[in-house]
């Protein structure tokens, strides 16, 4: 049995059923209501229809209510629908919740990552923020522009001046900054009168603008400053551990840190501050995961291996190391030359650093095995 009969015609499936077009016009087949009339243009958005009949009416279909309504303009933005009728505009709202407003209110739709909204409505010097799912006033607040960093937390700007909000319209940080930036979900970098500082939505700690570059995050416990021409560690409330020295700074565990100096790298104790390792020239990732790093290190001109979870898994003591497996399992390859007796002693180590092979080797029987790739 035929739905739709054969014909000189066009169909293009949809979400409702069919849009068919024939002589110019469209018609839909699987809503009861809007089927048998003909239609210039029919667009279809989140669970909205929108309708043009070839006597120019502008309809809008909300499929969840199965509602019909007639206005002078209607447009999508987002997940919303809009409907001008006179001098009233109608916001639709995912839920059912329809926002009316006169037409000559300025009003704006502000989106996180497409999994909420807001609508910002303006009133005189003051504007109102409604989400956008619900309908439900949230807070209104005098501001130039307003985006959401977070589904709960806005930035607003007044008078290129910039501070953070909450849904429920709680200033967190008053709006006297020059910029600040999303660190992370919770996190932000503040910048004011040319000094870096942070907040931290969810402990609520605060640390005044006082540094020459972003605070980074290092772990729960620490993060790291600039000042002075050097990093340091800092606590959560902003008060320095350990000088600012290094050039720079890489992350190890959260309890040891790889810190620069005069060209050369260091290992240290982040709360003791005592070196573990010094005058590493040079270090590769063989691993690099949230779990374990393993590297390949240069200490002055002997090569070793060391784990982030275990430590030394290869003493710094050879001429050159190659891993000949994965970095999920390594197999690795030492050589030791011993110039005075033109031999190399080759020490094979699995992934924990156990010996499973060595042997002494003369030079010309040794470049037969060895390959540097």
């Amino acid at each position: 049995n035929f739905v739709i009969p054969l014909d000189r015609q066009v169909l293009r499936k949809t979400s409702f059923g069919f849009l068919q077009g024939k002589d110019d016009k469209l018609f839909i087949k699987g809503i009861a209501r809007l089927e048998n009339t003909p239609y210039k243009s029919v667009n279809e958005q989140a669970g909205w229809i929108r309708l043009t009949t070839a006597n120019d009416r502008h309809l809008l279909y909300d499929r969840l209510f199965d509602r019909l309504t007639e206005g002078d303009s209607i447009w999508f933005q987002g997940q919303l629908a809009f409907l001008q009728s006179g001098d009233s505009v109608h916001a639709f709202l995912p839920a059912g919740q329809k926002l009316s407003f006169f037409g000559n209110n300025t009003f704006q739709v502000r989106e996180f990552r497409d999994s909420s909204a807001w609508i910002v409505m303006e009133d005189k010097k003051k504007k109102t923020v409604f989400h956008a799912a619900s309908g439900a006033k949230l807070f209104t607040l005098d501001f130039d522009q307003i985006e959401a960093l977070s589904p709960d937390i806005f930035l607003v700007t007044k008078l290129n001046k910039k501070g953070l909000v909450t849904e429920d319209g709680k200033v967190l940080v008053p709006m006297e900054y020059d910029a600040i930036v999303a660190v992370e979900t919770s996190s932000f970098s503040l910048l004011k009168e040319k000094k870096f500082g942070w907040y931290d939505a969810k402990t609520k700690l605060f640390i005044k603008p006082a540094f020459d570059r972003n605070i980074k995050s290092y772990s729960d416990r620490f993060r790291l400053a600039y000042k002075d021409k050097g990093y340091a560690f800092i606590l959560p409330d902003g008060k320095p551990w350990g000088p600012f020295d290094w050039e720079e700074i890489q992350y190890w565990n959260d309890s040891s840190a790889w810190v620069k100096k005069n060209f050369q790298w260091m290992l240290i104790g982040i709360h003791s501050q005592k070196i573990k390792l010094d005058r590493i020239r040079s270090f590769s990732a063989i691993k690099d995961s949230p779990t374990e790093k393993i590297y390949t290190v240069r200490q002055d001109n002997a090569y070793g291996v060391v784990s982030s979870r275990v430590g030394t898994v290869i003493p710094i003591q050879y001429s050159d190391i190659i891993n000949l497996g994965n970095k999920e399992i390594p197999l690795y390859f030492t050589e030791r030359h011993i110039e005075e007796a033109g031999i190399s002693v080759v020490v094979y180590y699995d992934q924990h650093g156990k010996i499973i092979r060595k042997q002494a080797m003369e030079t010309e029987d040794f470049e037969k095995i060895y390959c540097d790739n």
